[in-house]
């Protein structure tokens, strides 16, 4: 109880319902912080899941292709194939990562496989999951990645890409004619 200068009792003189709307008012500011601790804890904190894909997995040839219409995916799935005679190589890092170019990057770098809090999957440099060079994994089933980058600007020029993985690309294709040997 806190006590005014005469020594009378403080809530006496104000009365109860000052300290109800008082109480009021801190229980919402309390309610309020419990809301926004959880929305401002970064993405990469204490992963709730496993990742969508192992670094592993990803090692291998892969056709690629990219579409910024939903509607193109199908097309672009067959493009993505159509790339694995020129494939792009994904490579095992020395670092439990893979060896993979970023975007806007001339060179390889090793990146590594990231999980949030809540459970997404996203490909990039060491660190917290969910940096705006990271790239996310949209899906993935062991034959066909689709991922999407973080930042606008390099969503806005790349859009969606798709790597088909190439050795089972080759096994839907038609099977290659022998070549036919000279008459002697």
């Amino acid at each position: 109880m806190a006590l005014h200068s005469d020594g009378v009792d403080f809530v006496a003189k104000q009365g109860p319902g000052r300290w109800v709307g008082a109480t009021i008012i801190l229980s919402l500011a309390l309610l309020s912080a419990c809301s926004t601790t959880e929305t401002l804890m970064p993405l990469g904190a204490a992963p709730s899941a496993a990742p969508k894909v192992r670094a592993e997995a990803l090692v291998g040839r892969w056709g690629l292709a990219s579409y910024h219409r939903d509607t193109d995916r199908e097309r672009t799935l067959k493009e993505a194939r159509a790339q694995c005679s020129n494939a792009y190589v994904i490579k095992e890092g020395s670092q439990g990562g893979v060896i993979m170019t970023m975007a806007d990057e001339t060179e390889p770098t090793e990146v590594q496989v990231k999980v949030s809090a809540d459970g997404r999957t996203f490909i990039g440099r060491p660190g917290v999951a969910g940096e705006i060079s990271d790239m996310e994994v949209a899906s993935f089933d062991g034959t066909v990645l689709t991922i999407e980058y973080l930042d606008p600007d390099v969503t806005a020029r790349y859009g969606t890409m798709v790597y088909v993985r190439c050795d089972a690309a080759a096994g839907k294709a038609a099977p290659a004619k022998p070549k036919q040997r000279p008459a002697t």
